[in-house]
This record gives structure tokens, sequence and C-alpha cells, in this order.
């Protein structure tokens, strides 16, 4: 038997603060074959909210990704918002929709982030392999 774990799949509560239901959905997919997207699913009244929290942001900022140009923002909200996904001012990746559309919701917030991957490779692409490893090194170096 074939179980949605084996494949990658989960879902499970987070702890809150608050106390609000709060589901992380576990999926296979990595930001730069690094890092595990973190996916958050909650009720927000008739609605599904699906979001990141920040932590997608935080991961390209350690890929050594300079969003000091608004450029390479806008070009991320660019380039979900054909899913629907907006990237928000406090660097969060979410999404709202009808509670009764949640797996059409779902599937299109793992594409955005699946694009965002996509982007991260086209971002280090522009740039020579002797540029990726002086941005690296100065990661590296900055810890």
């Amino acid at each position: 038997m074939i179980r949605l774990e084996s494949l990658g799949f989960g879902l499970c509560p987070v702890n809150t603060r608050d106390g609000s239901k709060v589901w992380q959905l576990e999926t296979p997919f990595k930001l730069a074959d690094e890092f595990v997207f973190d996916i958050f699913i909650e009720q927000v009244g008739p609605l599904l909210h699906i979001f990141d929290d920040g932590f997608t942001f935080h991961d390209l900022l350690a890929l050594g990704i300079d969003f000091s140009h608004t450029q390479r923002i806008e070009s991320i909200r660019n380039q979900i918002k054909k899913y629907g996904v907006t990237f928000t001012d406090d660097g969060s990746f979410e999404a709202f929709g009808a509670m009764d559309h949640s797996g059409d919701i779902v599937s299109k917030y793992i594409s955005a982030m699946v694009s965002v991957d996509q982007w991260v490779s086209s971002v280090f692409a522009k740039h020579s392999t002797k540029s990726n490893l002086i941005e690296r090194s100065k990661m590296l170096f900055k810890k």
C-alpha cells in the first residue's frame, strides 16, 4: 500500500501561541535543492489561508540573493501572481481562497513556490560561476 508520507507529503498540526488551528503541509519540494518549503494552512472564516510565514524569504536571503534592488522583489511578485499568490511587504508568500476550492489553492501555491525555485536558478545562471562563488563565500564569512 502506498502512503502519502512515503511520497514525501504530510499534514501536521502546528503549536501556535494564540491557540489558533494551523497545519504544516510537508512536501518533497525544495528551494535550490537545499531548503524545504515551509507551508502553513489555516481556515480564516470561510477562506483557506496558505502561507509560509516569511521562511522562504529568509531562505532566499540565506542563499545570498541581494534584495536591495526593488526589481528583484517585483520580479518575484510577477513570477507568482499568475498562481494567485502574493509576496507581502513583510516577506511572506501567501494566498487566500474559498474552502471548497482548497485543492486548487494548494496546487497553485505549490506551483508558485516551485516557480520561485526556478527563479532562483535563473538569478544564479545570470551570474558567472566566479560571481556565484564570491557571493557564497561572502555569505559564509558573514557567519
